[in-house]
C-alpha cells in the first residue's frame, strides 16, 4: 500500500479527524483540487399523473399510449360504468401507467395512493410486479382486491368483453 499524500485541506478534513498543525503550510485555492465534491444522489420522487379525487381508494390502471388518459370514446364508457357502480370520478383514481421502462412498481404506487381496490384495464398487472392475475377473477392480496380485463377500446368493439367484465367488477366490494 502506497502513502497517501495531500496538501488539500478539504481532502484532509475528509481523512483526518485529529487537529493537525503544519509550518510553512501553503493553501492550494479550490480551483487547484484533485478531486471533485459529489453530492450523495437520492432516489428521485416519482410524480404519479392521476385523474380522479381517490376518495374512496380505488385504483384503475390503463395503458393508452394514444392519450393522456382516456379516449372520448372511452371516457363517455368509463363515465356509464362509475354510474352504474354507484361511484362518482372523486371516489376513483385513474393512473396511465403507458411507460413500462420507468421504474414504477406497485408497492410505489401503494405508498402514494393507498388502493383498496385495483383494476387493470389493458394494462398488465406484471409491469408493475402484480403477478398471478387472471383475467376476469377477482384476486385478493395484501388486503387489496385486484381485477385484471380488456382495455376500454377492446370492450367498445365486443360486447361479450363488457359482459366478462362487468360480472367480474360487480363482485368486488367497492
Amino acid at each position: 500500500m502506497s502513502p497517501l499524500n495531500t496538501s488539500n485541506p478539504l481532502a484532509l478534513q475528509a481523512l483526518m479527524s485529529e487537529t493537525i498543525f503544519d509550518i510553512d503550510f501553503q493553501s492550494p485555492s479550490i480551483d487547484d483540487a484533485s478531486f471533485e465534491i459529489r453530492p450523495i444522489q437520492t432516489e428521485s420522487e416519482i410524480v404519479l399523473k392521476t385523474y380522479g379525487g381517490n376518495n374512496k381508494n380505488i385504483l384503475f390502471v390503463i395503458s393508452d399510449n394514444s392519450n393522456e388518459f382516456l379516449s372520448a370514446d372511452a371516457e363517455i364508457a368509463f363515465m356509464k360504468i362509475l354510474k352504474a357502480l354507484k361511484l362518482a370520478l372523486e371516489d376513483i383514481v385513474v393512473l396511465n401507467h403507458n411507460e413500462p421502462d420507468k421504474g414504477l412498481t406497485f408497492g410505489k404506487v401503494k405508498e402514494k395512493l393507498n388502493p383498496k381496490n385495483c383494476i387493470f384495464l389493458g394494462a398488465e398487472p406484471q409491469l408493475l410486479g402484480i403477478e398471478g392475475c387472471a383475467e376476469n377473477i377477482l384476486k385478493i392480496q395484501d388486503d387489496i382486491q385486484f381485477l385484471y380485463s380488456y382495455s376500454f377500446e377492446e370492450m367498445l368493439r365486443d360486447t361479450e368483453k363488457k359482459r366478462l367484465f362487468w360480472d367480474a367488477i360487480k363482485l368486488m366490494s367497492l
